[in-house]
């Protein structure tokens, strides 16, 4: 009786421990000082920073932090609060946080991009959105450029249909361009062509495919977008993590880089941002992007 019950003890001292360890959220969104204490160490918190079971977050004055939970549950901490962070051990997930929650752990992140594989070189410029398939039938189209190679700021951007009609051709400053807002939607169930040159046509992205998702799947992804924000309707960096990490389980790619992007813009100096960035471009293999944020991580402490 005494060895069962010694090998019990031990085997719930180990669950516990494991227990302890597991990956309870993600810091979604601060404001002012926040600081995460795990046993005897106080971390600085950070937008995407990784909170573990029994976790405590603790913030200073005129401070919050807002915690997206891996079973779905969202949570502030407030002013002058702090907080033990618990997990419970069954949770139940709502179904639209069950694959998001993936990517909370910065183990996981970090062993995705350890393994680059195949990926195209040799571009000087590279489109990055859209690209593959879309959900939105007004994409927002991004590119970047070897610095190396191209100084040019300056770019023309040129979409056709399947059949080769020019939809438009326009000049654009930067590296990111609107849908025009006096064109017609892009029809679903539909193939389309871009490419993005330096103004001067010296050089050129590849032709980049897409295609607009049939409109029942965008019904879908409409549905899962509507109920998430409802839900994080007072943080929207929670609801671009959300949505953004579901979109990369569901292999949209395109679509999941809009919403890191719109994270990067806010929160530049996030490693966990840049690591989500780096794995949309992974996940469609452009040597370009990829390589580019993960230079920035080297320089993010």
């Amino acid at each position: 009786m005494k060895k069962i019950s010694l090998f019990v003890l031990c085997f719930l001292a180990f669950f516990l421990f494991a227990y302890a360890e597991e990956t309870a959220g993600l810091i979604t969104d601060l404001k002012g000082t926040v600081s995460i204490i795990r046993g005897t160490e106080k971390i600085k918190a950070e937008v995407g920073s990784e909170v573990l079971n029994n976790d405590k977050i603790k913030c200073e004055k005129e401070s919050s932090a807002d915690i997206l939970m891996t079973n779905g549950d969202y949570l502030t901490v407030k002013e002058n609060e702090e907080k033990t962070i618990t997990l419970k051990i069954e949770p139940t997930r709502a179904k639209e946080n069950k694959e998001s929650s993936e990517f909370f752990s910065s183990d996981t992140r970090n062993t995705i991009l350890a393994n680059p594989v195949s990926l195209r070189e040799g571009e000087e410029i590279s489109s990055i959105s859209p690209r593959s398939t879309t959900i939105s039938k007004r994409p927002h189209f991004f590119w970047t450029v070897d610095p190396n190679a191209v100084s040019a700021a300056e770019f023309t951007v040129i979409l056709t249909d399947s059949n080769g009609k020019e939809l438009f051709r326009n000049e654009v400053k930067g590296f990111e361009f609107e849908f025009p807002k006096e064109l017609p939607d892009l029809i679903p169930d539909k193939i389309y062509t871009w490419i993005v040159m330096t103004k001067d046509e010296e050089f050129a992205s590849e032709e980049t495919y897409f295609k607009i998702l049939p409109e029942e799947k965008i019904n879908e992804f409409s549905r899962v977008y509507g109920d998430l924000r409802k839900k994080y309707i007072t943080s929207e960096n929670t609801l671009n993590i959300s949505y953004g990490s579901y979109l990369i389980e569901q292999k949209m790619y395109s679509d999941a880089f809009y919403y890191f992007n719109q994270l990067v813009k806010k929160t530049p100096e996030s490693k966990y941002v840049h690591q989500m960035l780096a794995i949309t471009h992974l996940k469609q293999k452009l040597f370009l992007p990829y390589n580019q944020e993960i230079l920035i991580l080297s320089k993010i402490k």
